[in-house]
């Protein structure tokens, strides 16, 4: 059993709101040929999961909301960080 605990955040960005969930990882499947996979965070957006950085636990709640703010900057909005 993986020791892997799901975390999801909610931020208020642009006066929009956006739900990201980190989800684990997977190993390397040949038969399927799928590569290795890190646990990440996704962007939920309309029942798809669009890919936004690795998940990375030692990560404050403050550092991870500036890291995703930043990200909602450059990708949503276009701006540089």
């Amino acid at each position: 059993m993986s020791a892997f605990k799901p975390q999801q955040r909610y931020l208020t960005f642009a006066g929009r709101a956006f739900h990201f969930v980190a989800y684990e990882g997977r190993a390397e499947n040949l038969a399927q040929n799928q590569p290795a996979q890190p646990p990440m965070w996704y962007l939920m957006l309309e029942g798809r999961r669009c890919p936004v950085t690795a998940f990375q636990g030692e990560q404050s709640e403050d550092q991870l909301d500036r890291m995703l703010t930043r990200w909602l900057q450059q990708n949503v909005l276009g701006k540089p960080a």
